[in-house]
């Protein structure tokens, strides 16, 4: 991802194998890199000889990608683009060969066009947007089973992508200080904040306490 900013000589020289802890070696590439690319590197999971190998699953070519995913504009509407130019959204015709109980409507304009009509009957029932009254609900942490440990996560992010951090505790049945950590992702988007504080705190469930 990184290796075309760096000149070929040094790409060749650099080895970026994870150590056992499954940690990028920084100190043999870190600084070919700016900080910027080095926050990027740093949010992603290094690959473990576990792995298997790697395999191309899809590649985008040609210019219909290239404009969807240049478009800019919310990314909920260039992944309905997407869905659309591949014939991958949930049509009837798809829905009768895999739900034997599916019933075509017999006409598939009226939900559409009913639509905009209940929407102004609601506006204008009510004058205005009403926003809906505020609820209290009590939070509280449930314990595990009797002898379990409880890991719960949590995920932070500023800007999308942008920088992002993990952290997370793990406590006894009895509600005891078990472990916890707080993991600097680097530079990532709104969803890995969430996987990697998962990710980090299975890996310390995992440690010398258990």
């Amino acid at each position: 991802m990184f290796v075309s900013q760096l000149r070929t000589s040094e790409a060749e020289q650099c080895v970026i194998l994870p150590l056992n802890d499954g940690t990028w070696r920084w100190d043999t590439f870190g600084h070919l890199l700016d900080n910027h690319s080095a926050l990027h590197v740093a949010a992603m999971r290094p690959p473990m000889a576990e792995d298997a190998a790697d395999t191309d699953s899809w590649a985008g070519t040609g210019s219909m990608w290239k404009l969807i995913w240049s478009w800019k504009g919310p990314q909920r509407i260039r992944n309905f683009l997407w869905l659309v130019c591949h014939d991958r959204l949930l049509t009837n015709s798809y829905r009768e060969l895999y739900e034997t109980d599916h019933m075509r409507p017999t006409n598939m304009a009226a939900p559409v066009l009913q639509f905009p009509n209940t929407g102004l009957q609601a506006i204008s029932s009510t004058g205005k947007h009403s926003k809906p009254p505020s609820e209290w609900r009590w939070i509280s942490w449930i314990k595990p089973p009797h002898e379990w440990r409880k890991l719960n996560t949590d995920g932070a992010l500023k800007g999308n992508p942008g920088p992002a951090g993990g952290s997370g505790l793990i406590r006894h049945c009895n509600r005891r200080w078990v472990s916890g950590f707080a993991h600097n992702i680097g530079i990532s988007s709104a969803g890995m904040d969430e996987l990697w504080g998962a990710f980090v705190g299975l890996g310390a469930c995992l440690g010398p306490w258990k």
